[in-house]
């Protein structure tokens, strides 16, 4: 007697879920797609995990469409300098804090202190609740430092909030 179990997802939506993982995965690791694409939402974070989670948020605020991803702060410097044009800076830059090769407080600091970054919205969004690094960056002119989303309610909150800049 043989067994059949039914899956209850068709096929077509399976791997429709599956090509977007895979895009998404392949756009990350191309550093020349990602410092092509001038967007008005930057967020630099070294979890692809988080950008795809993060990439739910957007698609259900409908901005999507209006972010980049980076995956290192030594990226996001080389990208914000390839944008020759000021009006087509980033209208917002969320910086995860715990990253490799340069930290998001490094980078804030980077951002700040050249005159044609330093007017860039930065929201530092990071796991990290210690009140000192958040004291740190807001005084380093970190916009705000948002730690990031437990539940979906919070991260709708926040993705909500990133739209603001842009709509």
């Amino acid at each position: 007697m043989a067994l059949f179990f039914v899956v209850c997802c068709p096929y077509a939506v399976i791997v429709g879920a599956f090509n977007k993982i895979v895009t998404r995965l392949n756009a990350l690791r191309s550093n020349s797609t990602a410092l092509k694409n001038i967007r008005p939402i930057v967020i630099v974070d070294d979890d692809e995990e988080d950008h795809m989670m993060l990439d739910e948020y957007f698609c259900a605020v409908g901005i999507n469409d209006k972010v980049t991803f980076l995956i290192n702060g030594q990226l996001a410097l080389q990208y914000l300098e390839s944008i020759e044009d000021p009006s087509q800076l980033p209208k917002l830059m969320v910086l995860d804090l715990n990253m490799p090769i340069l930290t998001g407080s490094q980078v804030l600091m980077q951002i700040k202190e050249t005159p044609r970054l330093k007017d860039i919205p930065v929201i530092i969004f990071s796991t990290s609740v210690n009140e000192n690094e958040k004291k740190k960056c807001l005084g380093c002119g970190a916009l705000e430092y948002l730690v990031k989303p437990i539940t979906w309610e919070e991260g709708d909150r926040i993705a909500k909030r990133f739209a603001s800049f842009v709509t």
